[in-house]
């Protein structure tokens, strides 16, 4: 799913934020490599950081309601749905990447 800026506003702190406009036209396409490079890392690790918490909170669920989806069935959603805004922004580096490399 292809995330947009609202989605990524009501997800992301202010640094989350910021890297994401970053990923998006025309500011992509002004950043050099050593700022790509940067934003790669960046962009890596917060998506881990969002991928480990998820984990995390879907063991921790299992043990306490024996759903790892809690109770509510959706209750780390956002958190696996800001994982996965991070790996949209990570592609988009790396591509301008490769793109920048030729």
């Amino acid at each position: 799913m292809a995330y947009n800026r609202q989605d990524a506003k009501e997800m992301c702190n202010a640094t989350e934020l910021e890297l994401y406009d970053q990923s998006q036209p025309p500011k992509l396409f002004k950043l050099n490599q050593e700022d790509l490079k940067k934003n790669i890392k960046r962009s890596r690790d917060f998506r881990d950081k969002n991928r480990d918490l998820f984990r995390r909170q879907s063991i921790e669920m299992a043990d306490t309601t024996g759903n790892k989806r809690g109770n509510s069935l959706i209750a780390n959603q956002r958190t696996e749905m800001k994982a996965e805004l991070m790996s949209e922004m990570l592609e988009r580096f790396e591509q301008q990447l490769d793109n920048t490399s030729e």
